[in-house]
């Protein structure tokens, strides 16, 4: 099949160092798998990486026939004794059906996914081999390339820190998260020095297995203000992945985009959403359905129920706009607080866990 595991996986391969798919340790609380193996396994991961990336067409991984459209005959099948023939095809994972989904864009392009982890990728025609291991070269089901990184503490990160936040009469994760927001609304970017690391499982983007979550720079009478301490948990797991992307720009060729499109559950949240727009200094796009792998998955399906590419079949689909884009602010004091807040989130982490 095209790509494995919760966030694209690595291709199967019959020459890995495995024998097959590189294998990972489970992630804490059984959390879908990581894509890149930690600690020990780094090494082998960069030997299989650069020579499966850099050696082989994503052709011989993710399809057997012409961009990604299914051949009919490929299978038989047995039904009350009668043979017949049905149509198969290399099945994406969840990031490559993620990127057909929302039809995310061509080479150059970005999507930034806000779930249970958090994953930016682009598209590109060739593949990108990163020596350090930090941006995975996945193989598209459309026979393109999808350099991915991934960071673990996301939103589930999120729900962590809520659970443990006083909110007074709020019973439901739903009615906790609007009043942390409203709370983290009318503390100041940048949580006037405070910075939450948020790696309480570890950390694979910077790759700090062994890391812990950490909450430093905190004042006198700061510790119960709910939402100074929620806000700069979003804004930690946001400069976790701010750092990823500035990683990526260094890596890949020709990826500098000019705008972001976001997916995932916590692309929902306007006030997330808003301090990553400031963060990055994009504007964000959405598509018009939210469940984007699910969307790319019926694509994918479609597409070999028509027997057509699968991106002939996405740009045939009319799926109309998504909500308002949201805009960087422009206020020069505003864009200096998430600076210095960044730099102090890598400063801090690489003087902790380097």
């Amino acid at each position: 099949r095209a790509s494995g595991g919760c966030c694209g996986g690595a291709p199967s391969a019959p020459d890995g160092p495995w024998g097959g798919r590189p294998r990972t340790p489970a992630t804490p609380r059984g959390r879908g798998c990581s894509t890149r193996p930690r600690a020990a396994s780094t090494r082998s991961w960069r030997i299989w990486s650069a020579k499966n990336s850099s050696g082989r067409s994503p052709a011989s991984w993710a399809r057997r026939s012409p961009r990604g459209c299914c051949t009919e005959g490929s299978a038989t099948s047995s039904s009350r004794g009668r043979r017949r023939t049905s149509s198969c095809r290399a099945g994406p994972a969840i990031t490559c059906a993620r990127r057909s989904g929302p039809a995310a864009s061509g080479p150059g392009g970005a999507v930034l996914s806000l779930g249970t982890s958090g994953t930016l990728f682009g598209v590109a025609d060739a593949p990108v081999v990163d020596p350090s291991g930090t941006v995975a070269p996945f193989c598209d089901a459309t026979g393109r390339h999808l350099p991915l990184v991934c960071t673990m503490s996301c939103a589930a990160m999120l729900d962590d820190v809520l659970a443990g936040l006083h909110l007074s009469g709020t019973d439901s994760l739903s009615a906790r998260r609007t009043a942390a927001e409203l709370a983290a609304g009318a503390v100041a970017p940048g949580c006037g020095g405070v910075n939450f690391l948020p790696y309480l499982e570890g950390e694979r983007t910077p790759n700090f297995p062994g890391a812990r979550g950490a909450l430093l720079g905190l004042a006198p009478g700061q510790l119960g203000n709910a939402g100074l301490i929620y806000r700069a948990a979003v804004e930690g797991v946001t400069y976790t992945l701010l750092d990823a992307f500035h990683k990526m720009r260094n890596v890949c060729p020709g990826f500098d985009p000019s705008e972001l499109l976001v997916v995932g559950g916590g692309s929902r949240s306007k006030f997330w959403c808003q301090i990553v727009s400031d963060s990055f200094g994009l504007p964000l796009s959405f598509p018009a359905e939210t469940e984007a792998a699910a969307l790319g998955a019926a694509f994918q399906a479609g597409a070999c129920v028509r027997g057509i590419p699968v991106e002939e079949f996405v740009e045939k689909q009319n799926l109309g706009p998504g909500r308002d884009t949201v805009f960087p602010s422009e206020d020069g004091e505003t864009k200096r607080l998430y600076q210095e807040a960044f730099e102090r989130h890598v400063k801090l982490t690489s003087a902790l866990f380097s």
